[in-house]
């Protein structure tokens, strides 16, 4: 039919063709609007409480990481020495805390920190009136929590307080609380509450109360809720019902107008046709198709409106809905969509190798045990690197419990994860720089032995040579002087070896009288030069033997004492030793120039004086103290100090150490005797020694005893000469090029099994010396020579050799 013959046949009747058009439009919009916007709106109230229940998990799990992330500073803290000391009363401990929580921040923020002994007395700070928790200190004493969450408020805000016990030998000492002042809950939230659109409430299961909620919830609906890890309290989650009806009105009134619009188009597009002829049809559908695109363009900026990505997987159909912002986090365009569903697995194919299984395993527990499908993992982005990304979701099943459907949303997690790398990386090189440092100090140490042999070595060898008065006083100057010296590196040795946890007690029965009778006399005499009188006072009823490590006791006592004769211009120094029910007690009492109060706190810091001129005025690295202390710290003691200036100081040490009956004792002593070069004119000795300097020494002090001595410059030489002489005796050096002593004794001692082999080193602590004694030596030598102790090992093998 013709146009004209179809305009003629309508002309007749156009009242009753526009009255069909009319009853049609009318009947459409009535079917749209009843049918299409009832579907509109069930979609869009499923899309809104996914959306909502997204946004509940999200903001739970900021909560969570927030409170996680400062419990575990927070515990690290409550694992401080200086912490567990203060709140076990130790008073040095107690100063120290003001140093290290005064200007103390917490992930860059400062907040209050509180400390509490075991009996609720507040440690930190000695004043405040913001802090009160008898429910937790109840709490965790009763070791009901190891951690307490509580929200406090002050001036209108409200923040998180939380509390966990400071432990020692698994005892309860006191509490720890933090309160995170300067993230307020309130502004925690902001964000999420600026719209009035979410609230959120939190609620003490325990007690059944609520103790804080961003806005009256009367208008609002119930969400989700979660229970803060370890804790009672439940966070709930709330969206207002009038703004999501508003949304939902405003919503449907968009489609239905849409669709009245569209229908109506439709209608004047059927009249214009009749009327023209069906001229412009295309014009009219192009405008329809626009206004479906425009809606369909709301819908989807509604969906990416929400941070994270999300992703809807039909499995049924085999159909994936990825959001633009996933697609935007992860690089790649929409052809991701139909890549994955090919694969048959979601991500799978991106998963980094080694997170898969683990990937695998959690959606498998989700869909058959119900367990949340929550983890992270490594997904290969469209730059080819791999990012951390976190995915949760939900499985929908069918009556079969077989799942039909899975959504979710992705979050990029990599800045998270960097951050928290690079916090264990900082850990770990301020560990790896403490080490180095320890290991640094013990190598120059060492080092610096080696020409301090041949130093004092010199001097000891001119002493022995009959020389003149003053010759013989500017030897024993220089011999002092080199004394002074290797004292300064011991100290520096000894602090090192402590500070890498190298140095280990033997705690044998000792007679500790004995002991101090001795150290009382060689220290008598430096405080005679200074015209001072030192004074030794046991109590009777005090034991004579004692099971303690008598090398490190002595070395701590010579410390204090030593300090005490140093700062004492006139007056005295008493040594008091005395026993308790907690063990051996000492005190170090002198009336010298005392030490400031401000200072207490800085005598026991390495290379540290109470002042700076002390050093330029007494001498001295400021290391005897720092060591004292370590070492009674390493025997589980305790010291402390009082003071008043210009008029002396008490240094109070308590050791744990128990008494004993038996007098079988071991002790370690000096050679203090002037031997006398025994005769060796019939013995062969081979020294394997790479340093000439210190060849020449051994041959000096070797001289009057006559013996033949063989040189080897190193462990290979010695070797050699071995496989074609066989030497009476060896001395070895440890540290050689080619090959070590060590190396060379255990090559020695399978060649020549009976052979003695003596060790000359600079590394004499304890487990060096039995790293020797299993590489095959039957003694060892320190460095600097000794020529005593070289003579008296020396007439021992002569005249009592081993069987």
């Amino acid at each position: 039919m013709s146009s004209i013959n179809l305009f003629s046949t309508l002309k007749p009747k156009p009242v009753t063709a526009y009255l069909i058009l009319l009853i049609g439009f009318l009947f459409s919009l009535f079917i749209n609007i009843n049918f299409v916007s009832e579907r509109a709106n069930d979609s869009l109230t499923e899309f809104q409480n996914e959306h909502a229940k997204l946004q509940a998990h999200t903001t739970f799990h900021n909560i969570q990481e927030f409170i996680k992330i400062r419990r575990e500073v927070l515990a690290e803290l409550a694992e401080s020495t200086t912490i567990i000391s203060s709140v076990m009363g130790i008073e040095v401990a107690s100063i120290n805390i003001i140093d290290l929580l005064s200007d103390k921040k917490i992930l860059g923020s400062k907040e209050n920190v509180f400390i509490t002994d075991f009996t609720g007395k507040l440690i930190y700070p000695n004043t405040s009136d913001s802090f009160s928790q008898p429910h937790v200190f109840k709490s965790l004493m009763q070791n009901k929590s190891q951690f307490v969450l509580t929200i406090k408020e002050k001036n209108n805000q409200h923040f998180f307080s939380i509390s966990m016990p400071v432990m020692h030998h698994n005892q309860i000492e006191g509490i720890i609380t933090l309160d995170l002042i300067s993230y307020p809950i309130d502004k925690l939230l902001a964000e999420l509450t600026k719209d009035n659109v979410y609230a959120t409430s939190f609620v003490n299961n325990d007690i059944y109360s609520l103790i804080y909620k961003t806005e009256t919830l009367d208008q609002f609906s119930f969400v989700a809720s979660s229970l803060i890890v370890d804790t009672p309290i439940e966070i709930k989650f709330y969206v207002s019902t009038n703004k999501l009806k508003k949304e939902k009105n405003k919503y449907i009134w968009q489609i239905g107008s849409t669709l009245a619009i569209a229908t109506l188009t439709s209608f004047f597009v059927l009249v214009l046709i009749i009327r023209a002829l069906l001229i412009k049809p295309l014009a009219a559908l192009a405008e329809s198709e626009q206004r479906v695109k425009l809606n369909e363009e709301r819908y989807l900026l509604a969906v990416q409106g929400s941070n994270d990505g999300i992703w809807d997987w039909n499995i049924e159909k085999n159909k994936l809905y990825l959001s633009t912002r996933l697609l935007d986090m992860t690089g790649y365009d929409a052809d991701l969509e139909n890549e994955l569903i090919d694969k048959d697995k979601l991500f799978f194919t991106y998963i980094h190798p080694d997170d898969r299984m683990k990937s695998s395993n959690a959606f498998i527990k989700h869909v058959k045990n119900n367990v949340p499908l929550d983890f992270d993992f490594r997904m290969l982005v469209a730059n080819g690197t791999y990012k951390y990304f976190r995915v949760r979701g939900i499985a929908l099943k069918n009556h079969n419990n077989r799942a039909v459907r899975m959504a979710g949303s992705l979050s990029d997690i990599s800045e998270l994860k960097e951050k928290t790398h690079e916090l264990k990386k900082a850990l770990v090189d301020a560990k790896s720089a403490n080490i180095a440092k320890s290991d640094f100090l013990a190598n120059m140490s060492h080092e610096i032995r080696t020409p301090m042999n041949g130093v004092l070595g010199t001097l000891q060898m001119l002493k022995r040579e009959g020389l003149s008065d003053s010759s013989e006083r500017l030897v024993n100057l220089g011999v002092s002087s080199s004394n002074a010296l290797l004292a300064i590196i011991n100290d520096i040795l000894d602090l090192s070896k402590i500070e890498s946890n190298s140095i280990h007690l033997e705690f044998i029965n000792s007679n500790i009288k004995a002991l101090l009778q001795t150290l009382h006399t060689e220290l008598s005499l430096s405080a005679q030069e200074k015209n001072i009188q030192l004074t030794l006072s046991i109590a009777k009823d005090m034991p004579e033997y004692w099971s303690t490590d008598p090398v490190r006791l002595r070395q701590i006592i010579v410390n204090l004492v030593s300090n005490a004769i140093k700062f004492t211009q006139k007056g005295h120094v008493s040594i008091i030793v005395y026993q308790t029910n907690s063990g051996l007690n000492l005190k170090v009492e002198d009336t010298g120039v005392g030490i400031k109060k401000e200072q207490l706190s800085k005598i026991f810091n390495r290379f540290e004086q109470a002042d700076s001129t002390t050093t330029r005025k007494f001498g001295g690295t400021g290391l005897g103290l720092p060591i004292a202390k370590k070492l009674i710290n390493l025997m589980k003691g305790e010291i402390t100090v009082t003071s008043e200036e210009n008029k002396g100081s008490i240094f109070s040490v308590s050791l744990p150490l128990k008494a004993s009956t038996s007098e079988k004792t071991k002790t370690i002593s000096d050679v203090t005797l002037q031997f006398v070069a025994p005769n060796a004119e019939y013995l062969t000795i081979l020294l394997a020694e790479d340093n000439k300097i210190n060849q020449t020494i051994f041959k000096a002090v070797m001289a009057p005893t006559k013996a033949k001595i063989t040189i080897a410059n190193d462990g290979l030489e010695a070797v050699n000469i071995i496989r074609k002489q066989l030497p009476d005796l060896i001395f070895m050096d440890i540290q050689m090029p080619n090959m070590d002593g060590i190396e060379a004794c255990k090559i020695i001692k399978k060649l020549q099994p009976n052979i003695t082999v003596i060790a000359l080193t600079a590394n004499v602590m304890n487990e060096d010396v039995e790293k020797y004694k299993r590489s095959g030596f039957n003694y060892y030598l320190g460095k600097p020579l000794e020529v005593n102790k070289v003579y008296a090992l020396l007439d021992e093998l002569l005249y009592n050799p081993k069987k």
